[in-house]
């Protein structure tokens, strides 16, 4: 059976992908405004303050992922640091920016991915919806009223680069079927951050070696036109450049993966042994609790690119495995990266072919975009202050909610190319044959 995705079929009935839409939407909507209203009259009238009077991180240092990185790559290029934040293709995108004041850049990122995601539901996902007003008010509502699009901005992180790029991958490779142009932004989302390789298996899975080579090549080139620009911009060696990158990423393993700076508004599965920590005050060596996490993880991998590779024939499916691989396994995952959400739920939304359990996912994704920053647990500000006392449960209902939803997938692919021959089905044969 061929993927229907790869064969360019889209238009799924209007009836039911409208069904779909105006769900997901009025689910959004409706949420957003309790969520907002809730967090209003604790601010407003019972003078509560953080992290009880928003959703989104602290006020005080909105924006701070992009302005310190903008900082920090001003200064390396300057010889005044020697730190870099990212990877070498990311620290040229972000020289690039420092061509711009700080807040030009920051504003011209923001806008760009607001573009890029209001016109991939205008033209995906609210198409078939017949009134011009009712489709422009549901896409701003799917593109702008969701806690990973608000966290994100809020904190200016740079994924929302990286989701540009994969954007006009999942566009040239699918849609317009450009093997070229999806070969250059996935290589580029690659060379920003190496996680997005994932989308590798796609490649794989449809049996294009050819391509997938190409995207080697190309992530190499754009990785090596980074240190380029370091060597020339700063006159520093490679060794001293790659000595700033350990010097950045140890710092950062340390404070996010091992310590607990990492824990604040995130979704990675490692969450659940910090909080485990925190919660009996226990000293325990949180590297070999990390060896161990790894382990399990690269086998839990393993398995998935095997189920895509060789059962799952359902486009959305094999994306939302990769997508919830790419956010949910990390040491460490910032709420902003739940934008990635986004991919997987047009798939989903444009499929053609209607999937068992529907509602379900429909429920699932929604769930993923929705704020649940309501109840936190109370670790003593005194005893832990390196906390701010806003770790909420959602560091834990997230992670699970993503869990059940690679289950669900997993297990509704293998139970319809094997079920048939399940003991069970052998049970009742017998049984009926009796």
């Amino acid at each position: 059976m061929k993927n229907t995705l790869s064969q360019g079929n889209f238009d799924s009935s209007d009836s039911i992908k409208n069904n779909k839409v105006l769900l997901i939407s009025s689910i959004l909507l409706t949420v957003f405004i309790i969520a907002v209203a809730y967090h209003y009259i604790n601010g407003y009238y019972f003078r509560s303050g953080y992290p009880l009077n928003t959703f989104l991180f602290r006020p005080p240092v909105r924006f701070s992922d992009y302005f310190q990185v903008y900082d920090i790559t001003k200064q390396f290029n300057n010889s005044q640091s020697g730190f870099i934040a990212y990877f070498p293709f990311t620290h040229l995108i972000l020289s690039i920016l420092t061509l711009l004041p700080a807040k030009v850049g920051f504003l011209f990122m923001s806008l760009s991915f607001l573009c890029m995601l209001f016109l991939q539901m205008r033209f995906f996902v609210v198409d078939k919806i017949p009134t011009k007003i009712l489709r422009y008010q549901t896409a701003l509502v799917l593109s702008l009223l969701t806690y990973p699009t608000l966290f994100a901005l809020d904190r200016g992180n740079i994924e929302i680069i990286i989701y540009i790029f994969l954007g006009f991958f999942f566009y040239f490779y699918y849609v317009k079927k450009s093997k070229w142009l999806s070969i250059l932004f996935l290589g580029a989302a690659i060379g920003m951050k190496m996680i997005a390789a994932v989308f590798l298996i796609l490649l794989i899975s449809d049996k294009k070696y050819r391509e997938l080579l190409y995207v080697f090549l190309t992530t190499v080139f754009f990785t090596l036109s980074g240190y380029a620009s370091m060597i020339i911009t700063t006159g520093k060696s490679v060794a001293q450049i790659i000595r700033a990158a350990q010097d950045s990423t140890n710092l950062y393993f340390f404070n996010y993966v091992l310590e607990w700076q990492g824990l604040t508004h995130s979704h990675s599965l490692w969450n659940f042994f910090k909080i485990y920590k925190l919660i009996w005050n226990l000293d325990s060596d949180s590297q070999y609790a990390l060896n161990i996490y790894t382990l399990v993880i690269l086998a839990i991998i393993g398995l998935v690119v095997l189920y895509i590779i060789f059962i799952e024939q359902e486009d959305w499916k094999k994306i939302t495995l990769l997508v919830l691989s790419m956010i949910l396994f990390p040491y460490a995952s910032g709420d902003y990266t739940l934008i990635y959400i986004y991919f997987p739920l047009t798939f989903f939304i444009m499929a053609k072919k209607q999937t068992r359990n529907e509602l379900f996912y429909l429920f699932t994704f929604s769930f993923l975009l929705l704020p649940i920053n309501y109840f936190y647990f109370d670790f003593p500000i005194s005893k832990f202050p390196y906390l701010h006392g806003d770790i909420s449960y959602a560091v834990i209902i997230y992670p699970l909610a993503m869990a059940l939803l690679m289950s669900k997938i997993v297990y509704d692919g293998l139970y319809s190319r094997f079920g048939r021959y399940s003991l069970f089905s052998l049970k009742a044969k017998k049984s009926t044959s009796n």
